[in-house]
This record gives structure tokens, C-alpha cells and sequence, in this order.
């Protein structure tokens, strides 16, 4: 079984409405054909920082709703109703077993490529915006985790294939080693533009798994940053940051983790202040950065949380 996962920016799904108008050393690459020209966003349109809504339930719509008016511009969520609201904001494909066997968006009895198929009709129909069916398109989808077999992720890949350009831009995946994305990425038509993993010190950071991504344009978006890092937000490099700029700890370990490891932050917070916490943080940072009477603190700053990573990796 499987799930398919989605990224929807907010802020084109909210002008329809109102308006109707770096890790750059790697071995190995992964050899397979670009994502078609123009479909992938520039680095300039990719998020650097996208609100989850895993586990959010019936507050789904609410909760996404007070994060756009927070600033959130990209939304994440699942065709998993267990986990997710997909039909309150938007999606992933998640492999059956990974779905509750009474609350699936497609029949476990289809084949893999008949699942894949279902659940990203069906997410088009949920994340639509005022518009038919036969309109609608997602920013991204994501196969939510690899299967066991190497042979049914490549099958699954295929069937979202047929999806690009023009339904879905961007294809990617998540909960992924570095070895199953090296092979899907040789044998896949579209090779993967995202790639969604937890963070954490367990698996060193994915310095390789990055390593790769940078080295074939692919984002990395890092999931349960707060959660799984609970040393690192107490570490002096991250507090002394937060202490400079006046933000809170979460912030300047988002911060951080952007600027040295060129990640995309996922936040999930329910909490509307701390929505508008991460958003204002974030541009507050963004603007001492920007003050050239800073370089040297944050070359400092920067440094030393590069140091405590490292121990890591």
C-alpha cells in the first residue's frame, strides 16, 4: 500500500479566490531525465519554510487558515485520513499499509499503479480550488515512503509520472534513504525535485542524502526539526543567535539549519502566536542578516553551529 503527499502554495490558491487573477561535494548523481523546464519553482519561488497539517483533524481548515493570515505560503499535507484533512487544504500518496484499512482513498485490491492514479484524482478533487476537477493541479506531490520492493516504488513513480507537467509540476518523495533515491533517481523519466526527511542527529543530518540533493537541484525539506532536535535548540551556537537577534530559540534554529545546510523548514504548530512567531522571526533574522555590520557575528554564530552539527555527522 501507499500514500501520496502534496505541497500547495497558499498564496496561489488565496489570489484565485480574492482576485481571479549548500553541501556541493558528492560522489555519485542521480541519472535520469530534469523535471520538465519551467515546471519546477526558481529558488527565488521555492519555500524556504512550509506549514504541515498532519494531525490538526477537524481544525485542519482553521489552522491552515490562521497560518496564511500568519504568512505560511506553502501547505503540506496527505491522502491519509488517519494522519490527515486533505479535504480541508491539500496532499501525499501514502502506500496501503500506511492507511487505516476503513479510511482509504483508493481500494487496496488495485494495483499499484491504479492506487497512485485514484489517490492523486482524488487530491485534485480535495485541494481544488473554485475551479472543475479538469482544472485543478498541485505544486508537488510526494510519494510518502518508499515501498519494501525497489520494482513497486519505481511503479508507483511511473503511474505519478503521467500526472507531469500539466496536473503536477513537481514530483517528489519522503522518508527516503540514500540509497533507494540514487536508484529511483537513475531509472525515473522525472527525477525527484523534493525530497521530505526527518532531521535529526541519528542519521547525521543526511549529509550524503543532502549531498546528492544539491547535486541534482532537488529540495530537501526537513520534517520534526523541533521534535527530533531537542539538544540542538539548547545548544550555546543557537541560543547566543537568538540572544543577538531578539527571536526565540525555534526560529533561530530554523534559521540556522536554512542558511548552513540549505534546508526547507516544515512547521506544524496549531498555535496561532507562535505561526505568527515563526513567520516574523524568520523575516527579523532575514533583516539583521541583511545588515553588513553583522557579517562578522554571524560568520562567528554560523561557525559554531556548524561545529556542534558536526559532532553529528
Amino acid at each position: 500500500m501507499f500514500m501520496l503527499h502534496s505541497i500547495n502554495s497558499a498564496l496561489r490558491s488565496l489570489s484565485r479566490q480574492t482576485h481571479e487573477e549548500p553541501c556541493p561535494e558528492s560522489s555519485a548523481s542521480i541519472e535520469g531525465e530534469s523535471q520538465p523546464q519551467g515546471s519546477r519553482p526558481s529558488a527565488e519561488e521555492a519555500p524556504s519554510i512550509i506549514y504541515g497539517t498532519a494531525w490538526k483533524g477537524e481544525h485542519t481548515d482553521r489552522c491552515v487558515t490562521q497560518a496564511v493570515t500568519a504568512g505560511f505560503r506553502a501547505f503540506d499535507t496527505a491522502a491519509q485520513p488517519a494522519h490527515y484533512r486533505e479535504d480541508l487544504i491539500q496532499t501525499k500518496y501514502t502506500p496501503p499499509a500506511s492507511q487505516d484499512p476503513e479510511n482509504m482513498p483508493y481500494s487496496p485490491d488495485m494495483t499499484i499503479t491504479e492506487q497512485v492514479r485514484a489517490s492523486v484524482l482524488s487530491s485534485l478533487h480535495n485541494l481544488r480550488v473554485g475551479t472543475p476537477d479538469e482544472a485543478a493541479y498541485l505544486d508537488a506531490v510526494l510519494l510518502h515512503t518508499p515501498f519494501p520492493s525497489r520494482e513497486h516504488t519505481l511503479e508507483a513513480w511511473r503511474a505519478l509520472e503521467e500526472f507531469v507537467p500539466h496536473r503536477v509540476p513537481s514530483l517528489g518523495v519522503s522518508n527516503i534513504s540514500y540509497g533507494q533515491l540514487e536508484h529511483l533517481g537513475q531509472r525515473a523519466r522525472i527525477k525527484p525535485g523534493i525530497v521530505q526527511n526527518r532531521l535529526r542527529a541519528k542519521t547525521g543530518y543526511d549529509k550524503e542524502l543532502r549531498q546528492l540533493c544539491a547535486l541534482n537541484g532537488c529540495q530537501y525539506q526537513a520534517y520534526g526539526v523541533l521534535g527530533s532536535n531537542r539538544d540542538l535548540i539548547a545548544c550555546r551556537p543557537v541560543l547566543e543567535f537568538a540572544a543577538e537577534v531578539g527571536v526565540d530559540a525555534a526560529v533561530s534554529l530554523f534559521f540556522l539549519l536554512q542558511q548552513t545546510l540549505g534546508v526547507c523548514i516544515l512547521a506544524g504548530t496549531a498555535q496561532t502566536e507562535r505561526m505568527g512567531g515563526s513567520i516574523g522571526g524568520l523575516a527579523r533574522v532575514e533583516s539583521w542578516l541583511r545588515d553588513k555590520k553583522n557579517a562578522h557575528a554571524w560568520d562567528a554564530l554560523s561557525g559554531g553551529f556548524i561545529s556542534e552539527l558536526q559532532g553529528y555527522m
